[in-house]
């Protein structure tokens, strides 16, 4: 009987510890899909997530008094069956270790880890009632330790993390060594460099907007989301710069071809162009917002954020550069007027300044001081900037060269004429 008893509490002691690896391991993201539906266990898992610290302390003590109880259990039984005998703590250490390391720890922790959702949705209503149980407990548990930690730590100057220096030299390291791919390192770089970024460089400004307005029907925004290939049109009042919603092709799906589409506008928000987009992406996930405005100093809408663009911003910024931003021809480039200045310095290794523009057609705008025209030229550092196309207000094209390739093809053309 004894034995029995103790290899339950062992089994126990696996359940409590697969169950903190499985508690660990749910799909979060499934988890709140599944809240609409009238199963109230994931209410139940969806409750018990608030509370990581309160879970944990509470598998831990579960794990450890269940595997304590069983080691008494089976020593009590091991010394009446030996007579008391001196070696009997040996025995028991000998014995227990692997059957406790296998079946209260190994085994159970791989199995709760690969059928972590499906356990802990059978489970969640025990789960409660373990929290339940046991949170006086753990609640000690964890503010003793807490307590600790406090009195240990007063007086030390608290150590941070990593610094961003040493982690950019780790990031060095490690591409020179070949551990991390150029394009990698460049992805984890504009993470790190997410904060720095405004709504302002990465908002599409007002003057490529696609919009409607509010008084047009259904088929002319249907029709021209199907020219233009958006879901979503921003939907403005008399004047484009004064934005007022938005709508999507899901708002419409069922809509009549004749009716209005004010009846159908979502209402957003709007950010200044100075909002850092780590801070706007809260906002935007806090009102579950999938496009906002941006405006300038005087109130008008400068331009639009969706969710596709932060996305784009953080893992798709250095990959827009080889989908076509810059197009090599023989020695001469050809770069896209909506480039961003930043990324043409770090390709061409230049250091132009952002004075008031972003991209290199206002570069070529604020060098050429007015809208510039097809072939007008200037120059800046060792490069010949030639805008190429230049059309509704828009530069779209400027060849990039060499001075001095540049100068030395103007000589040889001479020298053709002259011939």
């Amino acid at each position: 009987m004894e034995l029995i008893l103790s290899g339950i509490f062992i089994l126990l002691g696996g359940f409590f510890a697969g169950s903190e690896t499985a508690y660990m391991s749910i799909d979060r993201i499934r988890l709140h899909a599944n809240l609409d539906k009238k199963d109230r266990r994931y209410k139940v898992l969806d409750f018990l997530h608030r509370f990581p610290e309160d879970m944990i302390g509470a598998f831990l003590l579960g794990t450890n008094a269940c595997i304590v109880a069983g080691t008494l259990i089976f020593t009590e039984y091991l010394s009446l069956q030996l007579g008391g005998n001196p070696l009997v703590p040996l025995y028991v250490t000998l014995i227990l270790t692997p059957i406790v390391l296998l079946f209260s720890d190994v085994f159970p922790k791989i199995i709760f880890r690969n059928f972590a959702d499906p356990i802990m949705h059978v489970f969640s209503f025990l789960y409660l009632i373990i929290f339940l149980l046991l949170y006086p407990f753990q609640f000690i548990f964890v503010k003793t330790i807490k307590l600790l930690i406090s009195i240990f730590r007063r007086g030390k100057k608290a150590k941070g993390n990593i610094s961003r220096e040493e982690f950019q030299e780790m990031l060095n390291m490690s591409t020179d060594k070949g551990f991390l791919m150029e394009k990698e390192r460049e992805y984890i770089e504009s993470i790190m460099n997410f904060k720095n970024v405004t709504a302002r460089e990465v908002m599409i400004p007002q003057n490529r907007l696609t919009g409607i307005e509010e008084n047009e029907t259904v088929g002319k925004a249907v029709e021209l989301m199907v020219r233009s290939q958006h879901s979503k049109i921003p939907v403005f009042s008399d004047r484009i710069f004064n934005m007022i919603g938005f709508v999507d092709d899901k708002s419409l799906l069922n809509a009549k071809k004749d009716e209005p589409i004010k009846h159908y506008i979502q209402k957003t928000i709007y950010f200044p162009e100075t909002m850092p987009i780590d801070k706007l992406i809260v906002d935007m996930q806090s009102e579950i917002k999938q496009m906002v405005f941006i405006v300038d100093e005087y109130g008008g809408t400068a331009g639009i954020i969706t969710s596709q663009d932060l996305i784009t911003e953080i893992v798709g910024e250095f990959m827009e550069i080889d989908g076509g931003e810059i197009e090599k021809h023989d020695d001469d480039y050809i770069v896209k007027g909506s480039l961003d200045v930043d990324d043409f310095n770090e390709q061409f290794k230049q250091s132009i300044l952002k004075e008031g523009f972003e991209t290199m057609a206002g570069f070529a705008m604020f060098r050429l001081q007015k809208m510039p025209l097809n072939g007008e030229v200037f120059e800046e550092g060792k490069f010949r900037f030639e805008v190429l196309s230049a059309k509704n207000h828009r530069v779209e094209k400027i060849l990039v060269s060499s001075r001095r390739k540049s100068g030395q093809r103007k000589k040889n053309n001479k020298k053709t004429k002259a011939e």
